[in-house]
């Protein structure tokens, strides 16, 4: 048995039999495995991941399927196979995965899938991609998620809505690497938006967005990835090792960051975001949060992020480097933002109500691509010249290119 087994060239299977994969730690899939015929077998001890440029597709005709850590996936070829498979049902116990990449035109009203009602299965993308979602007057692939989707690109969506996501306006089940690019427009009042899921409070793991997020109402939060992210009833909201590209922005009275719009109670580690974001007048606009605060007592977690883009605001607004406003000012620690593209020079205001609020620091340019910040696990983070800007990548997420 392999330690890891690393597909760094495309593959094809043309044989009518099973193509096994078996590892003991991971299996990773930079290129793509075209499947003429036959089937896939995959064992990982630890877990498998696609690289930007890896992904499975199974050709129409004589493909078995796949299965997965002894699961055995439903394939579908479509979004209306996927509906049709659900019916009714929200998913709860069942495994699904894209065959192939699927090239959308204009699908405005079957989205989302399973409108009004929580997605409880398995969803595996294979990495492959979905491409030009539009809406009209709803957010989301799907409506809300309680079970697992994975791996798994939307491409071009052109989303507009009272609130929500690319993937969903809700989540509280887990989301792994997953990527969304288009644009998508809040249209609610007080509505909640980001680029990835509208609301989260459950697991966000290894998932970017690089869509640009827009809103024009009175109340709005915003969020490049994430719109809230909050721990309810006990349950730990997570963002771990994800990051945002997209602008942010809203000419009202918003709350507007980077990466997410509110973090209330949440846990964020090893992120970042490199969008600019602006608010209006008495907007809280962030650099990676619009608004840092407890929820129900229960304190949020913040730790190993930085922030790069432009923050900007409207006479009145609470403007910070990293936060717009820290309420809770505490549990931040490795956390900071590059003093000169971000436009907030001011090493103290790493957050925007308060004057050097710990944890947070402000670093040059320079500085920031100089060296891995202090505090930032190598094994997690790495940096080159010629990737992200010269910025400090995630080894198990890089920047798309």
């Amino acid at each position: 048995m392999a330690t890891d087994i690393i597909v760094d060239a495309p593959l094809a299977w043309p044989n009518s039999t099973t193509l096994i994969f078996t590892a003991n730690r991971y299996l990773i899939v930079n290129r793509a495995i075209e499947v003429r015929s036959g089937s896939i077998e995959i064992n990982a001890g630890n877990d498998y991941f696609f690289g930007e440029a890896g992904h499975i597709e199974f050709k129409r005709g004589g493909s078995s399927g796949i299965t997965i850590n002894k699961k055995q996936y439903l394939m579908v070829n479509s979004i209306r196979e996927l509906k049709r498979a659900l019916g009714h049902s929200s998913g709860s116990g069942q495994f699904f995965a894209l065959r192939k990449s699927i090239v959308t035109k204009n699908i405005q009203y079957g989205l989302p899938i399973l409108p009004g009602e929580s997605f409880q299965g398995t969803l595996e993308g294979l990495g492959n991609s979905i491409s030009n979602l539009e809406t009209i007057d709803r957010m989301g692939f799907f409506y809300s998620i309680d079970g697992e989707v994975r791996d798994l690109r939307l491409k071009n969506v052109q989303m507009s809505g009272f609130e929500g996501g690319g993937l969903a306006s809700e989540n509280g089940g887990t989301i792994e690497n997953c990527t969304v690019s288009g644009t998508i427009n809040g249209t609610q009042i007080g509505g909640v938006t980001g680029g990835l899921i509208g609301f989260n409070t459950g697991l966000i793991v290894n998932s970017s967005s690089s869509a640009t997020i827009t809103g024009s109402q009175s109340g709005d939060v915003l969020g490049g990835l994430v719109g809230i992210n909050e721990t309810e009833f006990g349950s730990g909201a997570r963002i771990e090792q994800s990051y945002a590209t997209g602008a942010v922005m809203d000419p009202k009275t918003a709350t507007v960051g980077g990466l997410v719009g509110q973090n209330l109670g949440g846990m964020v580690s090893n992120s970042y975001a490199t969008g600019s974001v602006s608010g209006g007048s008495t907007a809280e606009v962030g650099g990676l949060f619009g608004e840092n605060a407890y929820y129900n007592r229960i304190q949020p977690a913040v730790s190993n992020i930085f922030a790069t883009g432009q923050a900007i605001g409207d006479s009145g607004a609470i403007i910070g480097g990293l936060y717009g406003s820290d309420l809770a000012q505490i549990n931040t620690s490795q956390s900071y933002w590059d003093l000169d593209t971000s436009g907030i020079s001011d090493p103290s205001q790493g957050a925007g109500n308060i004057a050097n609020d710990p944890g947070i620091t402000g670093l040059s340019d320079a500085q920031l691509k100089s060296g891995l910040p202090s505090g930032f696990d190598p094994s997690i983070w790495k940096q080159n010249a010629k990737l992200n800007n010269g910025y400090p990548y995630l080894i198990a997420n890089p920047p798309q290119k």
